[in-house]
């Protein structure tokens, strides 16, 4: 059953497909039926080519074969090759030529062309051209597809002659439905109309409402702004009652002051009055006096009394009551002392140690400030302090100068107890124990002592001996400034100029600095001419400055001195003379001022103001390298790299390289690089000279960057990148490094980590060329020899193939020739 209903499924398939052919056959050998005229007409001019369809046939109603060969069509090729040949659709009478060709019949031909065309549209009814087209194939297209294809073109014809010719019926129904369509139209127009109202009526209401938003806004932003210009008026009167408080408690400051005025003007009425009450007093103590010293003279020799004539030597000491004679003085001095009276012994002692009334004799002074001190008065401990603390009269001796100003200091003596503080500071005559040295400090500076006051400051500023406390610092300096000690003056200006303690305020420190500088300090006078030089609280003023180096310098500061000499070396301030700056750097040099000694070294090396002398440049080099100044280091470093002054040292070039690019020299950080780059004093080593060079770029060092770049560029002791290569030959070429310049144009000119631009490779190209860089000036050439980036131009690309040539690049050379070949093969043809 099922083989029989299987066999009887795959015969009803094979006559279905037969049929199927049969009838596809019967349908491409047999023209569609004629029914019009115009049918009938295209069927006449067709009728050979149904009967028999080869490529003679066609040939007889005037076409021609497109192709001359033969090539097999199938429908794929029908697709890919036929339909893309279909030209755009044309009109009945622009394709008038190709219609005459497909028919003989010239009487066909007038009808076609000539009837009176009675619909409007029919004039510019569009034909499809594709199927004629087709028809051009030649005679290798197969016979069935070839019949489908005249079938296919037959009807388009067919509807193309209808159209032109035309029927009255047809016409009608075709006029009577361009009347309905137009009639379509009109109502759709009108629809069109509503709608367009409507959608205006809605637009018109979105915008009201739109609007009614914008104006809800604006009255919102309006209440804001009122609020705002509320909060405003508020905080405008709160600052007002501000400057009204402010004013009142000046007023009341102001009142205060004139009050504290009125009382200072009614103390000092009270200390005038008691000023000519105390002058009173004194006349009636000289009378006094005078009659004591009658008694005394007549009654000091019998009585013997060493209190009297204490007195007396004092009177005579000070010129009161008698007339002022340090002889006499002395004489009752040591009347009295003989006898034992302390503070005759201390005042015989200052006598001696003065040499006032007797001859200077620090050991009779020696003498009796010890018989004094052993008597416990506080002064002459202290006075035989300091003689033991110099070595005056007796042998120096440190430890005997502590005991006595421990002895003094103990007793409240309070330049006792600073000395006893610089002792313990210095160590010297005691184990140096900063926290005892602040200790004294304070005793002494708490009553008044402004030197003790001054070294409280800079142990405090210093955290020696106490915490760090630059606020405290300032305090005890300002006390110390306000009594005028210099020390301090200069000091209280350090705060100010560097801003520790108390707000940088560069007028305040000039101001403290030339209270200190007209007193003759040094640091301070040198100070000054700092300010002056910078311009910095005072008017810039090269001479100012250098009036006060000049002053500082001639008392051997040696700060000064070695400004003076820089001044001199660059002519500011004065006229310049290098003779004169190194008289001032050798001045300063000697006391081992590190710039100095640099700055000599300079000059030996350039032979300016001196002999040109490598070797003692190198002597003042290491003088101030040794003491750890960066610029002699590196270049102490490049005088053993190139053996100049010493015998040449790699290694040591790179110690010295090394110690400065530690410090952050930049040049010694790019040549230490370089050293490790090109394996000199060191093992070579690509990624220790990227990392040396990275620090030098980063500070701006314009080689550095360049070599950066080039690392990024080919990938060497870095990873290739080529955008990191584009931003290191940038920041090195805008500082105008030829080669960086090229190297960035190489990247806009073939693309690399930037767009590819030629007018901007050119931009660069001519930067390096404009500095003599022979590649660069090679590849300007190259870009006016192939007009890329510019205007193509012969003689601008000899000119700078010339110029790169002439720097030796052999390639320049070579491209030269043949444009020079060229440049004159164009001439003769012009002829």
């Amino acid at each position: 059953m099922k083989i029989h209903w299987a066999k009887g499924l795959g015969f009803g398939i094979l006559l279905v497909l037969a049929g199927g052919l049969f009838a596809w056959n019967f349908f491409l050998s047999h023209p569609p039926r004629a029914k019009t005229a115009a049918q009938r007409a295209v069927a006449e001019i067709f009728a050979p080519i149904y009967r028999e369809p080869r490529w003679d046939h066609v040939r007889t109603i005037g076409l021609q074969p497109k192709f001359t060969g033969c090539e097999t069509v199938d429908e794929h090729h029908y697709k890919t090759a036929l339909v893309p040949m279909a030209g755009p659709k044309l009109s009945l009478r622009e394709r008038g030529g190709d219609l005459q060709a497909l028919f003989a019949d010239e009487a066909m031909i007038r009808r076609l062309f000539n009837h009176e065309v009675t619909s409007e549209k029919s004039a510019h009814t569009l034909i499809k051209i594709e199927h004629v087209q087709a028809l051009l194939l030649g005679q290798c297209v197969e016979q069935k597809l070839f019949l489908k294809l005249v079938t296919t073109a037959h009807g388009d014809i067919v509807a193309t002659v209808e159209i032109a010719l035309g029927d009255a019926a047809e016409a009608e129904q075709r006029a009577a439905e361009q009347a309905r369509v137009k009639e379509e139209e009109e109502r759709l127009t009108r629809i069109r109309v509503k709608a367009q109202e409507a959608e205006q009526r809605a637009a018109e209401q979105a915008r009201v409402k739109e609007e009614e938003e914008r104006l809800t806004r604006i009255r919102v932003k309006a209440q804001e702004a009122e609020q705002r210009a509320e909060q405003a008026r508020v905080k405008e009167e709160e600052e007002r009652l501000a400057r009204i408080r402010v004013k009142a408690q000046e007023a009341e400051q102001r009142a205060a002051e004139q009050a504290r005025v009125k009382e200072e003007e009614e103390r000092l009425i009270r200390i005038r009055v008691k000023a000519q009450e105390a002058e009173q007093r004194a006349e009636q103590a000289r009378e006094h006096a005078k009659d004591a010293a009658k008694i005394a003279l007549g009654d000091a020799a019998k009585l013997a009394n060493p209190s009297v004539q204490f007195n007396l030597g004092v009177m005579y000491d000070k010129g009161q009551g008698v007339t002022k004679d340090a002889k006499e003085a002395v004489k009752w001095f040591r009347k009295s002392a003989e006898q034992g009276y302390a503070q005759a012994q201390h005042n015989l002692g200052v006598m001696y140690d003065k040499g006032e009334g007797v001859t200077k004799d620090a050991k009779e002074a020696v003498k009796w400030f010890r018989k004094s001190a052993e008597q416990g008065h506080a002064q002459a401990q202290h006075n035989l302090g300091v003689m033991y603390d110099k070595g005056q009269g007796v042998t120096k001796d440190a430890k005997e100068a502590v005991k006595w100003f421990r002895k003094s200091a103990e007793q409240g003596h309070a330049q006792a107890q600073h000395n006893l503080g610089v002792m313990y500071n210095n160590g010297e005559g005691v184990t140096k124990d900063a926290k005892e040295a602040v200790k004294w400090y304070r005793k002494a500076a708490e009553q008044g002592h402004a030197r003790a006051q001054n070294n409280l400051g800079v142990m405090y500023n210093n955290g020696e001996g106490v915490t760090k406390d630059a606020k405290e610092a300032v305090k005890w300096y300002r006390k110390a400034a306000e009594q005028g000690q210099a020390e301090a003056q200069n000091d209280l200006g350090v705060m100010y100029d560097k801003g520790e303690g108390v707000t940088k305020d560069a007028k305040e420190a000039v101001k403290w600095y030339r209270k200190a500088a007209e007193q003759g300090h040094a640091r301070a006078q040198n100070n000054l001419g700092v300010m002056y030089n910078n311009g910095e609280g005072v008017t810039k003023d090269a001479k100012e400055a250098v009036k006060w180096y000049r002053k500082a310098a001639e008392q051997g500061q040696a700060e000064a001195q070695h400004n003076l000499g820089f001044m001199y070396d660059k002519g500011e301030g004065v006229t310049k003379d290098a003779k004169e700056a190194v008289k001032w750097y050798r001045k300063a040099a000697e006391q081992g001022q590190a710039k100095a000694q640099h700055n000599l070294g300079v000059m030996y090396n350039n032979g300016e103001g001196v002999t040109k002398d490598a070797k003692e440049a190198v002597k003042w080099f290491r003088k101030s390298a040794e003491q750890g100044e960066a610029k002699a280091q590196h270049n102490l470093g490049v005088m053993y790299n190139n053996g100049e002054g010493v015998t040449k040292d790699a290694k040591e070039a790179v110690k010295w390289f090394r110690k400065s690019a530690e410090q952050g020299e930049a040049e010694a950080q790019n040549n230490l690089g370089f050293m490790y780059d090109n394996g000199e004093g060191v093992t070579k080593d690509a990624k220790e000279a990227v990392k040396w060079l990275r620090k030098a770029a980063e500070q701006g060092h314009a080689n550095a960057q360049a070599f950066l770049g080039q690392s990024y560029d080919v990938g060497y002791g870095v990873t290739k990148d080529a955008k990191e290569a584009v931003k290191w030959y940038r920041k090195s070429a805008e500082q105008g490094q030829a080669e960086a310049q090229n190297n960035l144009g190489v990247m806009y000119d073939k693309g690399q980590g930037v767009t590819k631009d030629a007018k901007e490779a050119v931009k660069w190209y001519r930067k390096a060329a404009e500095q003599g860089d022979a590649r660069a000036q090679f590849n300007l050439g190259d870009k006016y020899d192939k007009g890329e980036g510019v205007t193509k131009d012969a003689k601008e690309a000899v000119k700078w193939y010339r110029k790169a040539a002439e720097q030796g690049l052999t390639e320049a050379s070579t491209r030269l020739k043949r444009l020079r070949f060229n440049v004159v093969g164009h001439e003769n043809e012009g002829k």
